[in-house]
C-alpha cells in the first residue's frame, strides 16, 4: 500500500477542523463541553503522534528528517497549547465543568431570558475557569499550527526530493469536472 502519509495527516485534521466547528452547538451545556474537551484534546495528541510515529515507520529518511525537523523547531508551540491538560483530563480524571446560567436580552422577542453556558478547569494545569468558547479558541489555534506544520513539511520535504508521501495536487474545481447540476 503506497499511502500518503502526509496527506493522510491532512484529511484527519481537516476532520477535526470540522468536528470542532460542530462542537460550538453544544459546549454551553457541561456534560457537552467535558464531551468535546476530550475528543479534542485526543484528536491534536492523537495528530501528533501520526507525525511522529507514522512518518519515522515510514523508511522514507527524507520525510521522518523534515518532520523530525518541524516537530523539533515547534516543541515548544506544540507543547503549549494544552500543555499537560490532555493527560491528566484523560488517564487522571481531572476535567471539571460548571454550568452557569445568566440573563441575556433578545431583541427579536423584546423579552430577556435565561442562556446557559460552561466552563473547564483541567485541575494541575493552565486551563482553570475557561470559557467554552475561549477553549474552542485555544483548539482552533492548536489545529491552525498543526496545518501550518503540515504545509510547511510538505514544502521542505518536497524541496528535498521526495515525492510519494507528499500531498496530493490536485486542485479542487477538478474534483467537480465531471459532476452533474
Amino acid at each position: 500500500m503506497n499511502e500518503r502519509l502526509i496527506q493522510s495527516v491532512k484529511d484527519k485534521l481537516d476532520f477535526a477542523f470540522t468536528a470542532l466547528s460542530q462542537a460550538e452547538d453544544y459546549i454551553h451545556h457541561p456534560a457537552g463541553l467535558w464531551y468535546h474537551s476530550i475528543a479534542i484534546m485526543n484528536a491534536y495528541y492523537a495528530l501528533r503522534e501520526e507525525l511522529t510515529n507514522r512518518t519515522s515507520n515510514s523508511h522514507d529518511t527524507a520525510l521522518d528528517a523534515v518532520v523530525k525537523k518541524w516537530l523539533a523547531n515547534n516543541k515548544q508551540a506544540l507543547d503549549a497549547a494544552f500543555g499537560t491538560a490532555r493527560n491528566k483530563a484523560t488517564h487522571q480524571g481531572t476535567v471539571v465543568v460548571k454550568g452557569t446560567f445568566f440573563n441575556e436580552y433578545d431583541s427579536i422577542a423584546d423579552a430577556t431570558g435565561p442562556r446557559q453556558t460552561a466552563k473547564i478547569t483541567v485541575d494541575g494545569t493552565g486551563v482553570i475557569d475557561m470559557k467554552a468558547h475561549d477553549f474552542l479558541g485555544v483548539a482552533k489555534r492548536a489545529f491552525v499550527l498543526l496545518e501550518d506544520g503540515i504545509m510547511e513539511i510538505n514544502r521542505l520535504y518536497k524541496e528535498n526530493g521526495g515525492s510519494s508521501h507528499s500531498l496530493h495536487e490536485q486542485p479542487m474545481s477538478s474534483s467537480f469536472k465531471n459532476m452533474k447540476l
